[in-house]
């Protein structure tokens, strides 16, 4: 009887085919094949048929996002707090004398924090993300300028308050 070496043979054949299968010719036919396909390289350095990414000096914000979630989750849920309380997304970047009074809503949970009180009375919300979302307010007026006149925030300008702290400080 001859056998096709390419011949399908179901799992589930009622022949038993064992003996078949363990002809010399099919373990021939499988070294063959191994041999015209080599194993991938076994290195730490990838392939250099990898595509490229050219992201040196961008910021790697998996630093952040990823390491520091449930840090990031408190304060996003300060946020929903406070989105809730003035029912605005945004609304904390239009606040009057923004800078002063984020620098003591700071100092305030800075402060709570210290005497030991580890959640908000009126949001129940973590102390520290109610500190840090203060600290995060006040990053993003400073390196994004005023939201009111567009200034840098290095610069005076008469038409608003927020600006205000920085024009005496510049004119000298």
């Amino acid at each position: 009887m001859t056998i096709d070496p390419f011949e399908y043979v179901s799992p589930y054949d009622p022949v038993d085919r064992t003996a078949e299968t363990e002809r010399p010719e099919r373990d021939l036919l499988v070294d063959v094949r191994t041999a015209i396909l080599p194993p991938p390289p076994m290195s730490d350095t990838p392939p250099a048929y990898f595509a490229q990414k050219a992201d040196q000096g961008k910021p790697q914000l998996s630093l952040v996002l990823g390491s520091l979630r449930s840090a990031l989750e408190a304060v996003t849920r300060v946020r929903e707090f406070g989105y809730q309380k003035y029912g605005s997304r945004d609304g904390w970047r239009e606040v009057a004398d923004a800078k002063q009074r984020y620098t003591d809503a700071l100092l305030r949970h800075a402060v709570a924090y210290a005497a030991g009180e580890q959640f908000d009375a009126e949001s129940g919300k973590p102390t520290l993300a109610h500190l840090v979302c203060d600290a995060l307010f006040l990053l993003e007026l400073d390196l994004a300028g005023c939201q009111i006149c567009g200034g840098s925030r290095q610069v005076s300008c008469p038409e608003c308050t927020n600006c205000r702290p920085h024009d005496k400080a510049s004119e000298r």
